[in-house]
């Protein structure tokens, strides 16, 4: 599956304006089925009731009532769940995001489990969002406000990427399946190899070749649903040469074979 086979939504089909927002309560049926999508907006998605599975590119994370997280244009993921849940979706133009926020935009995480203090907050502020939907004024008064507490939120040891490494993980969100060099990623943010492979571990906690399998294993998590797709298929779509190597990382990272995995997906 190449990346422009991944199905996109754009703000002109949900008719989201560079001026306003949109929000959207659902609720998520139970499925092992879910769809791996990407848009050219921004999201904040809270979970308001039950569990589910968020997949990113750095691949899944169980989360449950009280997770927020900002997905940014572009960010491949999907929200499942095996049980069904409820969220919340806040829609709007990534030009509505704030000086008071920028922070926010450089942090390497974007998600957070709120405690109840911050959760009634942020869906008072989600009550009034609806409330007052004809008020653009407020309502992006109110967007800055839930933007702020997400940024409040996270961890406070972690700190806003550089320039450069901003460019390094953006080229790596859309080429992770090309398998890139370490010197090829090195080279688009004008780093020396050996420095970056340092400065990257030290950045994001993984080794380059952890997390770039980290990618492509989440990757492949995304796609396993789809029966129509053999263990061969997805290795190749995920960036792997070989189904060897595919079985071989997949095990290291997931503690069970892509096979294993798959059969649990339909039991």
């Amino acid at each position: 599956m190449k990346f422009a086979d991944i199905p996109k939504l754009t703000m002109k089909e949900l008719g989201i304006k560079e001026t306003t927002l949109s929000v959207g309560k659902w609720k998520i049926p139970p499925s092992p089925h879910w769809s791996l999508h990407w848009h050219d907006y921004c999201t904040i998605d809270v979970i308001t009731c039950g569990n589910a599975i968020h997949y990113t590119t750095l691949g899944n994370r169980e989360i449950e009532k009280g997770y927020m997280h900002l997905v940014m244009p572009s960010d491949i993921h999907y929200i499942g769940s095996l049980e069904g849940c409820d969220i919340v979706s806040i829609r709007f133009s990534p030009s509505l995001i704030t000086e008071n926020v920028k922070a926010l935009l450089n942090a390497q995480n974007k998600s957070v489990q709120l405690d109840e203090k911050s959760f009634t907050a942020v869906m008072g502020i989600i009550t009034a969002m609806e409330s007052y939907k004809d008020d653009t004024l407020l309502l992006l008064n109110l967007l800055e406000s839930l933007l702020l507490i997400l940024q409040n939120n996270l961890k406070k040891s972690e700190k806003p990427l550089h320039d450069n490494m901003l460019k390094v993980m953006s080229f790596l969100d859309l080429n992770f399946r090309e398998d890139p060099s370490l010197e090829k990623t090195a080279a688009v943010g004008s780093y020396n190899p050996s420095y970056f492979s340092s400065l990257f571990k030290k950045s994001t906690g993984y080794t380059y070749t952890e997390y770039l399998n980290a990618k492509k294993i989440g990757y492949a998590c995304a796609i396993m649903n789809n029966k129509k797709l053999s263990l061969t298929d997805i290795a190749l779509s995920s960036g792997f040469v070989s189904l060897a190597a595919f079985n071989r990382t997949f095990k290291a990272v997931m503690g069970t074979s892509p096979k294993e995995y798959r059969l649990k997906l339909y039991n």
